[in-house]
């Protein structure tokens, strides 16, 4: 029996089980940006809105944070600043796990309110063994935090549906509070409304009872408590909203604009290749699911959305009903608008409890159907083995289990180069440890160089050298910096480096972090600096002395695609111009995506007078970046050459127009 006072006992062992466990967990990518954006909503209420900082905080990649309302991030930033702890970012994790209880806790018992025990039993297990949500609910405040205010959401509007015509106080105060909670988090709770008032029609033009009497004596009454949902709500969605509270109207308005139009465009991972995050194929949200949730989780939801339909049980077909909308609904949105998604589906988190819902209650439903006991019996064992996976990944893997994908996508080995992996940099707080056990003390007198958000990294080796800071190197420019170890995670190098099995781990790895056994990020030691001479020679147009270090550190590595471009360089302005196009050709055999070889190629080839292969490579630059003036100039160039006046004219009006869009002449 898992009655309220049961939940209520496993939700209490949950939040001290998961405190003490999302103190293993590292810094996730957005804390740099959310963590002072909570100390700033903070600094607006404690100097009664004299620090306006939390009123445009701009991330510099178009990013507006004080859209979003803060939240957990201001109630973590309070209790950082008033008991003055040190270790911020541990409290907002204790924080984040604490929230990821309360989306266990009304997952669970919505499960409970449309189909009972069994189901909420089946929900339990399924939202805890979910190890992608697991994880990112540990250091991310922002996702797993609107999820569960969302589904709190939704058990109220299911209660204020069965209570009709006179809810209760409790579920008007519920409704309150959680649809409050949820337009606090993000401006799109404002969905909810239209769920309250979608499903309450439902629930009453299916009920010819309801219907007279709600539209009797108990229309005016309920009228008055939806408008004190609506109202109440809202005062509570933005009174801790800093951006939201100064001006009620306008700015939640001019949020729900900038959500509903984002134009941020990054390239992601989908299916082996790079797609832009405004292209998203409509597959997108549905494809990531299916490779991302445990398999049985998967099976259930699909067996639910069935077996709803089929079901002779009224209410459960009702409730599900209502459930499913709130998974699909969001999901066609995003289709039909074309909203911009990146990083996995970790933007539609907010619909994931729904599934499980629709997983738990399916199971129950085909439970019911099936007669024999030992039928059943192989339902559960069917359950029980699903389960296994997911916990046996999450254990094994701790604490990175958001970077899980199930046996139908192939697991992380098959995932890493075709999908977002460790987005968050969630393996990089390991790198760090793992560095410092390496040099102990000596680590102090070392360079260190990380290719990731150095906060990241900075927080937990400062914890043991306070002055040491770590330097941000991109990967395609390690051969720039002088470091002696290099943190380096598979998310900010090109695909083609990570899928050729030869590039990564670099040359010179001592320890690799790794998830299910696939390696995703690598501490490097340099013990061989050629390639950092060379550039260094390459810089200041000593190209013979150049060439002589590059070749060496070729020696040292010989698949270093940043030396061959290097070398490359040096050769074609050597006048080597055919020594210029093999090394180039080497480089681009171990990165096919290496633009900076393609474009000396492309040089080369019209030094060395190879036209046509000059214009396959320019053709082949401006298909991945339409955008770079100089392949347009130079197959203008060409083809004046070539005699061919009118597409010679063609490409240098391209050429001049994407200077006039860049602020060129």
């Amino acid at each position: 029996m898992l009655d309220s006072k049961s939940i209520g006992i496993i939700s209490i062992v949950l939040c001290f089980v998961f405190a003490f466990l999302s103190l293993d967990y590292g810094i996730s990518g957005d804390e740099r940006f959310y963590e002072p954006y909570g100390q700033s909503s903070w600094s607006f209420f404690k100097t009664m809105g004299e620090d306006t900082s939390a009123l445009f905080i701009n991330t510099g990649d178009g990013g507006q944070l004080h859209c979003y309302g803060p939240s957990i991030d201001l109630l973590s930033g309070a209790i950082i600043d008033v008991f003055n702890i040190e270790s911020k970012f541990e409290v907002r994790h204790i924080v984040a796990s604490l929230v990821f209880v309360l989306l266990i806790f009304f997952t669970v018992i919505t499960a409970r309110l449309i189909a009972g025990n069994l189901a909420a039993w089946i929900a339990l297990l399924f939202i805890i063994l979910s190890p992608r949500l697991f994880g990112d609910a540990m250091n991310n405040l922002k996702d797993p935090s609107y999820a569960a205010f969302n589904v709190m959401s939704l058990y109220f509007i299911l209660r204020l549906c069965k209570e009709l015509p006179n809810p209760s106080n409790k579920t008007i105060l519920g409704l309150i509070v959680g649809f409050g909670l949820t337009l606090g988090s993000r401006v799109g709770g404002l969905l909810l409304f239209g769920y309250m008032g979608l499903f309450l029609l439902f629930e009453i033009f299916t009920n010819k009872e309801l219907k007279s009497e709600v539209f009797g004596d108990s229309f005016k009454p309920l009228l008055k408590r939806a408008g004190i949902v609506i109202l109440g709500s809202y005062i509570l969605g933005i009174i801790f909203w800093p951006f939201g509270l100064v001006s009620p109207i306008e700015n939640p308005l001019h949020a729900l604009d900038f959500f509903t139009n984002q134009t941020y465009q990054i390239k992601t991972f989908f299916n082996g290749a790079k797609i832009s995050s405004m292209e998203i194929p409509a597959s997108y949200v549905f494809k990531w699911i299916s490779i991302s949730v445990p398999e049985i989780i998967v099976i259930g939801g699909i067996i639910g959305i069935i077996l709803i339909f089929m079901t002779k049980d009224k209410e459960i077909r009702k409730y599900s009903l209502m459930v499913l909308f709130t998974f699909l609904f969001p999901i066609v949105y995003i289709i039909y608008k074309k909203s911009g998604m990146y990083n996995g589906w970790r933007h539609t988190t907010f619909v994931y409890p729904s599934f499980v819902i629709l997983a738990s209650v399916g199971f129950k439903l085909l439970l019911d159907r099936i007669n024999s006991k030992n039928g059943q019996y192989a339902i559960y064992a069917l359950i029980g083995i699903g389960l296994v996976l997911p916990l046996k990944f999450m254990i094994a893997n701790h604490p990175h289990q958001s970077v899980y994908f199930n046996s139908f996508s192939g697991g992380v080995k098959n995932a890493v180069g075709k999908y977002e992996t460790d987005y968050f940099g969630v393996t990089i707080r390991k790198g760090v440890e793992e560095l410092i056990k390496l040099e102990g003390d000596q680590l102090k007198d070392k360079k260190v160089a990380l290719n990731y958000a150095t906060i990241l990294g900075d927080y937990y080796i400062q914890k043991e050298f306070p002055k040491q800071v770590l330097n941000y190197v991109r990967y395609n420019e390690r051969d720039n910096s002088d470091w002696d170890y290099y943190i380096v995670t598979t998310q900010l190098i090109q695909d083609d480096l990570v899928k050729n099995g030869i590039s990564f781990p670099p040359k010179g790895t001592v320890k690799t972090i790794d998830v299910d056994g696939v390696p995703l990020c690598a501490i490097v030691k340099r013990t061989d600096r050629n390639d950092y001479y060379g550039k260094k020679a390459l810089d200041s147009q000593n190209f013979p002395r150049a060439m002589e270090y590059l070749s060496k550190a070729l020696q040292y590595d010989p698949n270093n695609e940043i030396a061959w471009t290097n070398l490359g360089f040096a050769q074609l302005n050597s006048n080597q111009v055919n020594e210029s196009i093999q090394s180039l050709s080497n480089a681009l055999k171990i990165s096919p995506e290496n633009m900076m070889a393609k474009n000396y190629l492309a040089y080369a080839y019209l030094q060395s007078g190879n036209l046509p292969y000059a214009q396959s490579v320019l053709m082949n630059l401006i298909e991945e970046n339409p955008n770079n003036p100089e392949p347009y100039r130079l197959l203008a160039q060409i083809y004046q050459q070539q005699g061919n006046i009118a597409m010679a004219q063609q490409y240098m009006s391209y050429y001049q127009q994407i200077m006039a869009q860049m602020g060129g002449q």
